[in-house]
């Protein structure tokens, strides 16, 4: 997938995202409180609006690359009247949503009638999307698996964070992916990743080990050069029981030092940790995959940045990062730069144009919070 345009209006909240455009290395600069965070939570919106979210007050138009090379355009609005439902969640009507595909109109949805190919369609319910409704359609499901294909990773995503947080999986899943390994004869994680977009950050490192050392040991080799003291990383599966009769695979990873010591995962520290799962974003993903990082800096420290940095740069498929460090700006050519601002209660991206042609030998992070445009920018 390849996000091109989004837009976002949050009338509850008071906020609107004027028109953002995207390139496929997106770097978002700006004063604290410009709205970086804010365009960042507002794509995570919107795929999950896409996986059945009820998103009251918020009309949004995302308009995107899907994964067969096809331009697809969607919008929609819902109701800024909610209610709750029977699960007590605050849900409201979606009045409005259009899905245009190579320009031609999939699904329209207005006035409380929805036609779907030019077909009218029962009310299958009124809360959420057509897109999850009818995502098991062929029509529809490789445009859910495009949307799917998002790693969003936020300043609170406890996956990439949180130690004491150990991932489950099922028997079921493990077979699957032997079973499509085998099927279509998979051997390297970034493809099994592109046919199972569902495998987290955590499971592609057990998957990778498994069956694509090479990517594995490529892994390992940069995040040895991170931390140097680090030997080898281990992963290891362990099947537990339920009482209800499902078996559930719990996933560990450990750290093994030069000097032998081992850490276990609960004692790996935040920055090592969150590393080691950008890593696996950066270097195990399939080329079909949008990566999202909010203020990428958070928990790593000055040695990490650098070979992050070149990951992201070398990537072969799309990155939007917001930050404020003065380390990833510089390394990141301007061209790449969206520079965020806020008037009122609008949030607006500009090209970082002017600073691009500068001939100023004042280094580009000078320059950005000396210019005009970043000094207003949460006007």
């Amino acid at each position: 997938m390849f996000i091109k345009k989004f837009f976002l209006h949050d009338i509850l909240k008071h906020k609107k995202i004027t028109e953002v455009y995207f390139d496929k290395l997106n770097v978002l600069v700006g004063t604290s409180g410009a709205g970086k965070t804010t365009i960042m939570n507002g794509l995570n919106t919107v795929i999950q609006i896409a996986n059945g979210m009820s998103s009251a007050r918020d009309c949004w138009e995302f308009e995107f690359i899907d994964n067969d090379g096809r331009a697809v355009n969607w919008q929609g609005e819902f109701s800024s009247k909610s209610e709750l439902n029977s699960d007590k969640v605050e849900v409201a009507e979606l009045l409005k949503e259009q899905l245009t595909v190579d320009g031609q109109l999939l699904i329209n949805k207005l006035n409380g009638k929805t036609t779907y190919k030019g077909n009218k369609l029962p009310v299958l319910d009124k809360h959420q999307s057509n897109i999850f409704l009818l995502r098991e359609d062929d029509s529809i499901a490789d445009i859910y698996n495009s949307l799917s294909s998002m790693i969003i990773v936020l300043s609170h995503s406890r996956l990439h964070t949180d130690t004491e947080e150990f991932v489950y999986s099922t028997g079921g899943m493990l077979q699957t992916v032997k079973r499509l390994a085998s099927r279509f004869a998979v051997h390297n994680i970034q493809e099994l990743h592109k046919r199972i977009p569902s495998i987290n950050c955590r499971w592609r490192l057990f998957f990778a080990e498994n069956m694509d050392k090479e990517s594995f040991e490529s892994l390992a080799f940069v995040y040895s050069t991170i931390f140097p003291n680090v030997k080898s990383i281990r992963l290891s599966s362990v099947e537990q029981s339920e009482s209800h009769g499902v078996d559930l695979i719990v996933l560990y990873i450990s750290l093994e030092l030069i000097d032998g010591t081992v850490i276990p995962q609960s004692e790996i520290s935040s920055g090592m940790f969150k590393t080691l799962m950008l890593l696996s974003d950066l270097m195990l993903s399939s080329d079909n995959t949008v990566l999202l990082i909010d203020e990428l800096e958070n928990s790593l420290g000055v040695n990490c940045l650098p070979d992050i940095i070149q990951e992201i740069k070398s990537a072969n498929f799309q990155c939007i990062v917001s930050t404020h460090h003065p380390k990833i700006i510089n390394d990141i050519p301007v061209k790449h730069w969206k520079i965020v601002n806020r008037k009122g209660n609008e949030i607006h991206v500009d090209d970082a144009t002017d600073l691009e042609k500068s001939s100023s030998h004042h280094d580009k992070f000078i320059q950005l919070i000396n210019s005009s445009i970043y000094k207003n920018g949460n006007g």
